[in-house]
């Protein structure tokens, strides 16, 4: 079953009073707060001054809310406009204001610039009202078939500046929904530092289960996750649910080594390397975090001295040459060389801690011997 059909008109004010009862985050949908202030006011603007606004398109479960695919059980569940529906509701709510240039073009002598829906409720309630009574064409789409929905989605936004992992968050099969489980873990809800609102997490999260479902590294672009996405619509992938637990083992162990928001984590570039590397060296949890840090100032220093002029002579090649990997982070030759240069100098790392340790042990025995 599948059916689009245009709802009778809703209002501005209708939508805003029965937000509660649209889903506006359902699973193929893209993040919101993507549109910065100014798009948001120029929406309202484009409202005001009767200009036309694309059509909005939602789910509509109110035939039958015991669909499938309703899960959170609410009449509608937004497929496309949840950044014009998140601009209305704010300009609803307050929390919006018109841009500093608003012109009324039916009264251009009235200011207001920067104005709020409060301001006009006090000032010029017949311009509020009209924004009320905005009416939005929504169209409903009546179906079963989740992927009916998903390429309605992709569709729409064919022409959109869709990211990757907003595509493949859409996509059917069984990796999408293990990518989102993954990307909820409290790993990459409290310890990453790069921006989410483009499901950069769930891109993260992609390539991790990928590594760790080949079982080495691999190029990790957008075509090889793509293709990690299609061999799961086409059941060729076995066992992926023991992947997945394998997965959320070592981002448990990435969660005691990294801090809140780490400066370690603030680009998705070097994730991959440190998740294999965590995996690899979990018995020396404690120590990893030391060693990564200290690795990076070496770096930062070491790279600091290159751009003198004239750059002395004692560079640090290795670190000059991880830093120039660094540059292709999913590349599957970048991965496994940057991952050898972190090996051997943590084998170097934990040899010095333990001479250090047996060094500062050496007088307590010996006063130990003498009883002392």
């Amino acid at each position: 079953m599948f059916k689009v059909r245009e709802l009778p008109f809703r209002t501005v004010e209708w939508l805003c009073t029965h937000r509660d009862d649209i889903d506006h985050e359902p699973v193929y949908q893209r993040k919101g707060h993507i549109w910065s202030p100014a798009d948001k006011a120029l929406l309202i603007d484009s409202i005001l001054n009767d200009y036309d606004i694309p059509k909005m398109y939602v789910a509509d479960f109110t035939s039958s809310k015991s669909n499938s695919l309703n899960k959170k059980r609410r009449r509608y569940a937004v497929i496309d406009g949840k950044q014009r529906l998140e601009a209305v509701m704010e300009f609803f709510d307050g929390k919006l204001k018109l841009k500093s240039d608003f012109t009324y073009v039916q009264r251009p002598s009235w200011e207001l610039g920067g104005a709020t829906a409060k301001d006009l409720a006090t000032r010029y309630p017949a311009l509020l009202r009209k924004f009320y009574d905005y009416e939005l064409a929504v169209m409903g789409v009546v179906t079963d078939e989740e992927g009916k929905i998903n390429d309605l989605f992709i569709r729409l936004n064919r022409s959109k500046p869709l990211v990757g992992a907003e595509v493949r968050n859409a996509m059917l099969g069984q990796v999408p929904p293990m990518i989102r489980e993954v990307a909820e873990h409290p790993f990459f809800r409290t310890r990453i530092g790069f921006e989410t609102t483009r499901m950069q997490e769930r891109n993260a999260a992609a390539k991790l289960l990928l590594v760790e479902f080949r079982g080495k590294f691999v190029d990790t672009k957008k075509s090889q996750l793509d293709g990690f996405v299609d061999d799961g619509i086409r059941s060729q992938l076995r066992n992926f649910d023991t992947t997945v637990q394998r997965c959320r083992r070592v981002l448990n162990d990435m969660a005691h080594v990294f801090k809140e928001r780490d400066p370690l984590l603030k680009s998705q570039g070097p994730l991959t390397v440190y998740y294999w590397f965590v995996k690899e060296h979990r018995q020396h949890r404690a120590r990893i975090r030391d060693f990564l840090l200290q690795f990076d100032t070496l770096r930062q220093i070491n790279r600091q001295r290159a751009s003198e002029q004239p750059p002395p002579s004692n560079l640090d090649s290795e670190l000059l040459s991880y830093d120039f990997l660094n540059r292709s982070p999913n590349d599957q030759a970048s991965c496994i060389r940057r991952y050898a240069i972190l090996e051997a100098r943590f084998e170097s790392y934990l040899s010095t801690a333990t001479v250090s340790a047996q060094a500062s042990l050496a007088p307590r025995a010996l006063l130990t011997l003498q009883g002392k």
